[in-house]
């Protein structure tokens, strides 16, 4: 059971409520409990079951051996599930992870958010077993959000060093995640499809853990087993969004002269007896469990967007417009306003401790603070880890009697710094879940309570 502990606040009904909510949605998404119903083996097949999809079964041919591969933050638990269900079906594997999972497949510990030394070991030995399967054979592989970093070799015309650059300058431009997405593929050994290229012609199965907007396969850990079409004019506006075509302006050249690589997934032979790729949870999956029991605790629950993916500025402005709304209608008393997805925050080479979750958290109380209303707004990562810090993400509760008028220098200064974490660690309001072992992008609560 995942658990939640928030810092600062005595024990009060909105809190325990809030606490109560983000417990069962973190608890819904959570791999190894929906493992052995989504696959299973029955009569010499290999059966799989997503959850509102169509059951489809894989012949076991004779000679033919299950391998079990994966990546990513949800990995460990995902693998835990399938050895659960499987069991000695399984001839071997391995799983790049973040922390070591009671497991027999074989599994390292992989980098994030950074690819580093780690991730290339890891993913060198992943590739070696790749290429000493069998036609006969089953390869299922475990995909969740943080593969991108966790499982990968960069191409081979670009280096180490180059590549690691590359990502860095990615993750702290402030870009949305499709264009980040849409341009790792390109020099990556694995991504876009080529991991699966390396099983041809073993039937390859992907089982995948969403944590991207709209759910698109291919965006989720860079898409390992799902073959890209390469857009070449979005993705050099994709280079100049992101600052690469400004910093790196020689790495758009040897991509252009890269075309016929890049481009070789798409001819992979991918029949749908060959490569099948399934999402077996997302985030609406922890938006429902919220909905659900915010209504058996009395609140009318309310989804705003579960792809609330904007830059900061924009998701702090549209849950201020949502926020007044539901204050001033009569109809419920009681409401509790959920949303998914990640907001964009664009950093700084001087930022401080904190994370997306707990910037936005701030942000809004900066705006919402001095109302007298009881109101307790929640933000977290559903894999636990909030940006560079160790919590999940951060909540506040309004209608405290304290003076907190001096606070809004102090608010400005951390806001600016991007040092949200350091604010929350003083004044309390902190969310720790420890890696959760899973990843739906982030949920953020709202309850608004209208009685007297």
């Amino acid at each position: 059971m995942i658990g939640c502990r928030i810092t600062g606040f005595s024990q009060n009904p909105a809190q325990q409520t809030l606490k109560d909510i983000l417990e069962s949605a973190l608890n819904s998404v959570h791999p190894r409990q929906k493992m052995k119903q989504i696959v299973f083996v029955n009569r010499k097949r290999l059966v799989v079951s997503p959850p509102g999809g169509m059951q489809k079964a894989f012949p076991i041919r004779s000679q033919g051996r299950i391998w079990v591969f994966g990546a990513g933050k949800a990995a460990a638990r995902m693998a835990e599930g399938v050895e659960d269900s499987l069991g000695s079906a399984i001839s071997g594997g391995c799983v790049l992870v973040s922390k070591k999972a009671r497991i027999s497949i074989e599994q390292y510990v992989t980098d994030h958010p950074i690819p580093g030394r780690r991730t290339f070991r890891g993913t060198q030995r992943m590739i070696k077993m790749i290429d000493r399967v069998g036609p006969k054979d089953i390869l299922i592989f475990l995909i969740s959000g943080g593969a991108s970093a966790m499982l990968e070799m960069p191409a081979v015309w670009i280096n180490k060093h180059e590549f690691i650059k590359m990502n860095k300058i990615l993750l702290k431009s402030g870009a949305n995640i499709h264009d980040i997405n849409r341009i790792r593929p390109l020099f990556s050994q694995v991504k876009g499809g080529r991991l699966a290229c390396r099983a041809f012609p073993a039937q390859v199965i992907g089982l995948l853990v969403s944590d991207v907007t709209g759910d698109k396969p291919e965006k989720i850990g860079s898409g390992p087993t799902i073959p890209i079409s390469v857009d070449w004019k979005e993705t050099k506006k994709a280079f100049e969004r992101t600052g690469l075509m400004e910093k790196c302006p020689d790495l758009w050249n040897r991509l252009l002269n890269q075309k016929k690589y890049i481009e070789i997934s798409r001819n992979i032979q991918t029949g749908e007896q060959k490569l099948s790729n399934y999402i077996i949870i997302n985030n609406m999956d922890a938006i429902s469990a919220a909905r659900k029991k915010a209504a058996s605790n009395g609140f009318y629950p309310v989804l705003l967007n579960r792809f609330l993916s904007y830059d900061i500025e924009k998701t702090v402005e549209t849950w201020i417009s949502t926020i007044h709304k539901w204050i001033n209608q009569s109809k419920h008393k009681k409401i509790c306003v959920i949303a998914g997805g990640e907001p964009t925050v664009r950093l700084d080479q001087n930022a401080g401790l904190g994370g997306r979750n707990q910037e936005l958290v701030l942000r809004l109380y900066q705006l919402l603070r001095f109302k007298e209303i009881k109101l307790c707004f929640a933000s977290i990562g559903t894999d636990g880890i909030d940006g560079n810090t160790n919590a999940a993400g951060a909540c506040f509760c309004l209608g405290k009697t304290k003076d907190e008028s001096k606070l809004e220098k102090e608010i400005v200064k951390h806001i600016k710094e991007h040092d949200s974490y350091r604010f929350f660690k003083k004044y309390g309001g902190h969310i720790f879940t420890g890696p959760t072992g899973t990843n739906v992008m982030d949920l953020q609560i709202c309850l608004i309570d209208l009685t007297n």
